[in-house]
């Protein structure tokens, strides 16, 4: 299956809620890189037949690597993960946080 989306980074809002992520889309072999709210991405890796995954960098070669399967968690306040493990590290809150970059 073919990958989308990959995320990033993060972006945090006063309270240290994640409310927005970095994003390469990938469509007709070219990427895109943009900042997108929560829910508008949570939407568009719901109505995808395609992957999407965490994009970390990989300071060792100086590239960007494909992480996990990203995936939707339903309930009062849907939001993203890789794992349904119940580890706080999972809930993509691991990389890069470019809210401290602004």
């Amino acid at each position: 299956m073919s990958i989308k989306y990959r995320v990033s980074g993060i972006y945090r809002n006063q309270i240290g809620t994640i409310t927005d992520y970095q994003v390469h889309k990938i469509e007709n072999g070219r990427e895109t890189i943009q900042k997108v709210n929560k829910g508008t991405l949570i939407f568009n890796i719901g109505m995808s037949t395609e992957v999407a995954k965490t994009y970390q960098w990989d300071y060792a070669n100086g590239d960007w690597i494909d992480g996990e399967e990203i995936e939707i968690i339903k309930g009062d306040n849907d939001y993203l993960r890789t794992n349904p493990n119940n580890k706080k590290t999972d809930n993509l809150g691991n990389l890069i946080d470019y809210s401290k970059a602004i």
